[in-house]
């Protein structure tokens, strides 16, 4: 009876140490721009396989969440919720259940938005730029200065031949940072009589 005693004392213990040697890390966010930082942290916990697996469900489940969501505020808190404080193993499980045909339409939609991520920054910042070209336009230290009218139509130029060189992204980056260099470096670099085009 002892000997029994011990023996079963002994598989418990055993189970116990199994369990807590197994637990498994949890995501920890509060804000969607949290999500692939976590995904990275928690993935150095896991096999090349299992964080592949979690990358991908992680992803599906956050765009899940926010194409349920109903408005704006709600898209954002949305991922956090389908994803924060579980495990790798729930994360998956919880994608599992999606099915194949709704996991399918998610992930295209996250490839097209992936893809349209460059474009959208490009036409962002070549908007930053224009407003900063409007405010060089303005300036009252130039007023009356031709200077300041051929910088600002050789800095375009140059962008425009950029962009069959770099593409539209780099392009833009370029336009924006030579902009908001200033007034003054503007006016000297680009605006001389003597200027050529690269």
């Amino acid at each position: 009876m002892h000997t029994l005693a011990l023996q079963l004392c002994l598989v418990v213990s055993l189970g116990l140490a199994a369990g807590c040697g197994s637990s498994e890390p949890r995501l920890s966010l509060t804000k969607y721009d949290q999500v692939q930082s976590e995904i990275e942290r928690v993935s150095k916990e896991l096999d090349a396989s299992q964080a592949a697996k979690l990358k991908t469900a992680a992803e599906v489940l956050a765009m899940h969440a926010m194409m349920s969501a109903t408005s704006e505020d709600a898209q954002s808190l949305s991922s956090v919720d389908a994803l924060n404080g579980k495990t790798p193993s729930e994360v998956i499980a919880a994608y599992e259940k999606l099915g194949p045909e709704l996991q399918l339409k998610i992930g295209q939609q996250i490839a097209k938005a992936r893809a349209e991520a460059p474009l959208k920054e490009a036409n962002d910042r070549l908007q930053t730029a224009m407003k900063l070209a409007s405010q060089l336009e303005h300036d009252q230290k130039y007023d009356g200065n031709p200077s300041r009218s051929r910088a600002i139509a050789n800095i375009l130029l140059t962008h425009d031949k950029k962009l069959s060189d770099v593409g539209k992204l780099e392009a833009a980056i370029w336009l924006e940072s030579e902009f908001l260099k200033g007034s003054d470096y503007v006016v000297s670099t680009y605006g001389s009589d003597a200027f050529q085009l690269p």
